[in-house]
């Protein structure tokens, strides 16, 4: 049950990095039209 939660947590982590790094390519993409 331990490692379930530990590859639980590192699953949302993984997510949470995802949608970090495309909300800064969307800022990036934003700076470059500018």
């Amino acid at each position: 049950m331990g490692n379930d939660a530990m590859t639980h947590r590192s699953c949302a982590h993984y997510l949470i990095c995802l949608k970090e790094r495309k909300t800064i390519q969307l800022l990036v993409a934003q700076f470059d039209v500018l």
